[in-house]
């Protein structure tokens, strides 16, 4: 009588990554997600996930996790031009075991993903229902936030060229999706959010992120002054003065003009949800993209 293998399920693989190096279980479920794409039954755009980050071996450890599935990776990144990042912390790598330890994980996600893959391939019909427009809306306010984050300021010039924003809200939504699928969903949920919001952050130039992630984070009612920006990247009055002038020309935050020391706070597209959504609403009807 055969012995019947064990599935192995997402919170299988949760709970050994979590255990061995649980400061890298978001970049391995963002990766995860990527993959899961895939599986989408007509998906024409598959998503290329690039990993970033400080320090090699944190990347070279999440790759490690991949080593045995890259005839999958090179699927999802072909001919795309236009990925998303997500970015890998520090990993501590000085444990004797550490080398077991990278195994033991490579080998529970190869196991999810060879079952996942060969229980779903091509076959998911995507309904998104219960839809959630909420979620929609988180969404599509972090695409026109990612887009405007990797704008471009040629020298020497005060406009700012920011891509259309209809591919980053497929990009971003597709991702979505596959987070869904490796969950066991068919439709988006509020979970979904967190990851997204830590690729768009991911997504973008470096100082940027850093300054944006901290006026962020008790949106959107904090404030930031240029000694704030000084402090963050570093610099000098003048480069944190021109750095506060690229992010208004990139209308990403507003100068307050009684404010002292060049106070400033998010443009108004991004305090206002509903602001943000009826200017998306110009590409996309929020149920066309389900």
């Amino acid at each position: 009588m055969k012995t019947q293998t064990k599935k192995v399920t997402i919170e299988t693989v949760q709970s050994i990554i979590l255990k061995y190096f649980p400061q890298l279980w978001l970049p391995v479920e963002a990766c995860l997600s990527a993959l899961a794409t895939l599986l989408i039954k007509g998906n024409n755009s598959p998503t290329a996930l690039i990993l970033v980050g400080h320090t090699l071996v944190a990347r070279t450890t999440v790759s490690k996790f991949f080593k045995n599935i890259n005839g999958m990776w090179e699927k999802s990144t072909k001919d795309n031009l236009n990925p998303l990042f997500i970015s890998v912390p520090r990993t501590i790598s000085n444990s004797r075991d550490f080398v077991s330890k990278v195994n033991i994980c490579s080998q529970v996600i190869e196991e999810y993903v060879t079952q996942l893959f060969r229980d779903k391939q091509g076959t998911i019909n995507w309904q998104d229902s219960p839809f959630d427009s909420h979620v929609e809306e988180e969404i599509f306010f972090y695409a026109k936030l990612l887009v405007r984050l990797r704008g471009i300021i040629p020298d020497g010039q005060k406009d700012a060229f920011i891509e259309d924003p209809e591919k980053t809200m497929a990009l971003l939504h597709n991702i979505a999706k596959g987070r869904a699928i490796i969950h066991g969903r068919s439709h988006l949920s509020m979970d979904d959010i967190p990851m997204i919001r830590e690729i768009v952050f991911s997504s973008c130039p470096e100082d940027r992120r850093h300054v944006m992630r901290e006026l962020f984070c008790d949106w959107p009612t904090i404030e930031l002054a240029r000694r704030d920006v000084k402090s963050i990247l570093k610099v000098d009055d003048e480069k944190a003065l021109k750095f506060i002038k690229d992010l208004e020309n990139l209308k990403l935050i507003s100068k307050n003009p009684d404010g002292e020391d060049c106070e400033f706070c998010p443009h108004e597209d991004f305090q206002n949800r509903s602001k943000c959504i009826s200017d998306v609403s110009e590409y996309y009807d929020l149920k066309s993209l389900v």
